[in-house]
């Protein structure tokens, strides 16, 4: 059986992030990178190719 990732959305992950953020008061960037680790991707920019990034339509 495979993981699947916690995130579906680019949205979704944004949002977790800028939460994350604020929480420990980290760069953007960092945070963005943290959850999509932990949402089961290598990276941000991973998770962006597989959930389809801005103007992927």
């Amino acid at each position: 059986m495979m993981n699947q990732p916690l995130f579906t959305t680019i949205d979704g992950l944004k949002r977790r992030a800028k939460r994350l953020k604020k929480e420990q008061g980290i760069r953007h960037a960092q945070a963005l990178d943290a959850v999509a680790v932990a949402g089961g991707y290598q990276n941000y920019a991973h998770a962006l190719r597989m959930l389809g990034g801005p103007g992927d339509d």
